[in-house]
């Protein structure tokens, strides 16, 4: 045990420790498990005492057969339990997680190359990600996640089904904060096709605090470029909805506030991405009548009305329009 934790670690610029691992047959009869407590991946150096991963649990179920064949070892399940990542970007733009010494030995080897790996179910069980660019001045951070997806990866053409589920998510960049501790929660089915790179949305529902939005369309690679055609629009029509998104208004006593008033938010994303040109984008939003109130405030926000487009064509972000034409309220 003692060997195997030298190796890796001179394989790395950070320090890899781990405390208890378990194999079994017995567990998960007739297929192979194995169970690793205690994960961690310390910086040294300039990120010396940073944690960039600390896992409380890694564990994998092997189907044996594949094993003892050994031509590809298929996992029937991939499970983290309480994984923690803090991924930082220096001042200076360095990454933490850029811990992998270059290697020595140019040879490839065939074993190695003929190696594969199949994976049907994966599971994150309350992850903690956070992300620190402090030199491109933003970040991210998601609290309490949890997540569920299945699909062979190996093959030609197959369903990833996931189940997504964030108690809080947060992203600022600057000194503005477009989320702060969100609610999300995102049912996401993609049709995969490994031959062309091609990735369709099926079935796909995606909700940030009140608000939900259906996705479709789809998103393929190819060489250098991507090409996207995804078209999206609000589940709900009410007001309230879009009003959850803003961090100063959605609190704790969100559901207390009375609103009311109708919502109309739709857009696409169409064209290819190369370079400095991106694809067109179209956007709209409307607020028809919209109200709200706080119930510990003599007065509210009403009559609120806002007429709204995004649009951008195939090309250089220079070329983005906002028509704001319509913006009306009334406070107090």
């Amino acid at each position: 045990n003692a060997r195997v934790k030298e190796e890796i670690n001179n394989q790395l610029n950070a320090k890899v420790d781990y405390g208890s691992f378990d194999l079994s047959l017995i567990r998960s009869f007739p297929n192979f498990s194995f169970s690793l407590n205690e994960l961690s991946v310390v910086g040294i150096d300039s990120f010396k005492g940073d944690t960039l991963v600390y896992i409380k649990n890694f564990a994998f179920t092997v189907d044996l057969m594949t094993v003892i064949k050994g031509e590809k070892y298929k996992l029937l399940a991939l499970t983290l339990t309480e994984p923690r990542v803090n991924a930082i970007v220096s001042y200076d733009g360095k990454a933490n997680w850029d811990i992998v010494k270059p290697s020595k030995d140019k040879t490839t080897s065939t074993e190695i190359s003929a190696f594969s790996i199949e994976i049907k179910k994966y599971k994150i069980e309350n992850g903690n990600i956070t992300y620190d660019d402090r030199h491109g001045n933003s970040f991210a951070q998601v609290t309490g996640l949890d997540f569920e997806g299945s699909g062979n990866v190996t093959d030609a053409v197959y369903d990833f089904v996931t189940k997504t589920k964030i108690a809080e998510l947060t992203y600022r960049s600057g000194a503005v904060a477009y989320l702060s501790k969100a609610k999300m929660n995102a049912d996401v089915n993609i049709s995969v096709d490994n031959i062309n790179s091609k990735y369709t949305f099926k079935e796909n529902d995606i909700s940030i605090n009140d608000l939900g939005l259906q996705f479709d369309g789809f998103v393929q690679t190819k060489k250098d470029v991507t090409a996207l055609d995804v078209k999206f629009k609000s589940k709900q029509t009410e007001f309230k909805s879009i009003l959850s998104l803003i961090p100063a208004v959605y609190k704790k006593d969100f559901d207390k506030v009375k609103t009311s008033g109708s919502l109309m938010l739709d857009g696409n994303v169409k064209g290819e991405m190369k370079g400095e040109s991106y694809p067109a984008f179209n956007l709209n939003l409307k607020v028809n009548n919209g109200m709200f109130q706080y119930p510990d405030l003599p007065v509210g926000v009403k009559n609120i009305f806002i007429t709204s487009n995004i649009n951008k064509p195939q090309g250089g972000l220079d070329f983005t329009v906002v028509d704001i034409s319509k913006l009306h309220l009334e406070a107090g």
